[in-house]
């Protein structure tokens, strides 16, 4: 079996993996990322798994002798990775920080000359823009005119079947509730350009 090097894990990872196997050293990591590369962030997914269930285009990387074991669209998006476990940080839980060249990067923060658009633009970047950092996506204010907020989705939200409940759950709600005055959100996003959206079918459920 090759050793390619994927991931770095780090020695409290490792620690709390050997307790979670109980002295099971036939049990594999499994890691598959869900959703598309090249996000902004990826939701990954972590378990056990016998290594000899491994597929044989699975890519193998033997750390310490804990087998991590990826499919190929997932080893892409965890090269330079590094995987953490520290109790007094995400939780308590594991920790995936993706390489920087593996990410999409959020429009910097406008500066407004009006209030009103820098309220809206406030909660772009204090609620909006952290959640749907998880979800692959962004969303940036293209100017505010009236009572009405014009807006455009970016990375995973664009092109999603979920962003038309993200804009009416998620983006309308929170700008509604901080910014009274803007009565209207208008998305402007050419989906039908999307590349890489989140939700691909028919019915996706949305961010928020």
């Amino acid at each position: 079996m090759s050793n390619p090097t994927i991931l770095t894990v780090t020695e409290g990872a490792i620690n709390q993996i050997r307790e979670l196997q109980h002295g099971d050293v036939t049990l594999g990591i499994r890691i598959a990322v869900v959703g598309d590369p090249t996000p902004m962030g990826y939701r990954t997914e972590l378990g056990f798994m016998q290594r000899t269930m491994h597929g044989a285009d699975d890519v193998v990387q033997d750390v310490e002798d804990i087998w991590f074991i990826m499919d190929k669209t997932s080893a892409e998006a965890l090269q330079g990775a590094v995987i953490d476990f520290d109790e007094t940080k995400f939780q308590g839980g594991f920790h995936i920080q993706y390489a920087p060249d593996k990410l999409v990067e959020v429009p910097p923060s406008k500066m407004w000359g009006d209030e009103l658009s820098t309220q809206v633009q406030k909660v772009i970047d204090n609620r909006l823009n952290p959640g749907l950092k998880s979800h692959n996506g962004f969303v940036e204010l293209l100017e505010v005119r009236g009572e009405k907020a014009y807006i455009e989705m970016g990375g995973g939200c664009k092109g999603c079947a979920g962003a038309f409940m993200t804009l009416k759950q998620g983006i309308e709600k929170a700008i509604f509730a901080e910014v009274p005055e803007i009565k209207e959100v208008l998305d402007v996003t050419e989906h039908a350009d999307g590349t890489n959206p989140y939700y691909t079918e028919v019915g996706g459920q949305g961010v928020f």
